[in-house]
């Protein structure tokens, strides 16, 4: 098990090297730190990146797109926390509720309240698969506050 400040020093080489590279690249990101996010099960190193100008964001995009079709790999935006995506493999939908960029993982909550799950195939729910999810979200709720009386 990694520990809290191997953690922190691993994320600070990697803050280190996004510094290094983005600079040779001509991108300058003013305000990089390393923070700490409690969205997790244990306390996780962030690093956050910003301040950048316009222009600079702008040539850090196209570099990162550049080198992801140069390695045969298209663009594949990654849904905002609170979004709702339909897990291809199980045409379940669900609410975003994490990300792991190593895998390329979203973690989607389900309606009913139950566990989480992991999926790298994922598509934008359609507005019907949505208003069911909704009505889903509202019929356990519902039953939530039936059982309580």
């Amino acid at each position: 098990m990694t520990t809290w400040e191997d953690a922190v020093c691993e994320a600070r080489a990697a803050e280190a090297r996004i510094r290094r590279v983005v600079a040779t690249a001509g991108v300058a990101l003013p305000y990089l730190a390393t923070g700490r996010s409690i969205a997790y099960a244990s306390p996780t190193p962030r690093i956050e990146l910003g301040s950048a100008t316009v222009a600079d964001t702008r040539r850090l995009a196209d570099l990162i797109t550049k080198g992801l079709e140069s390695e045969g790999q298209r663009l594949r935006p990654v849904p905002a926390p609170g979004s709702l995506v339909t897990d291809t493999r199980t045409m379940d939908v669900g609410k975003v509720v994490g990300w792991d960029s190593e895998r390329g993982a979203l973690t989607l909550a389900p309606a009913d309240g139950g566990e989480p799950w992991d999926t790298t195939v994922y598509r934008e729910s359609t507005e019907r698969e949505r208003l069911e999810f909704r009505i889903a979200v509202n019929r356990h709720q519902v039953q939530l506050v039936t059982r309580r009386r």
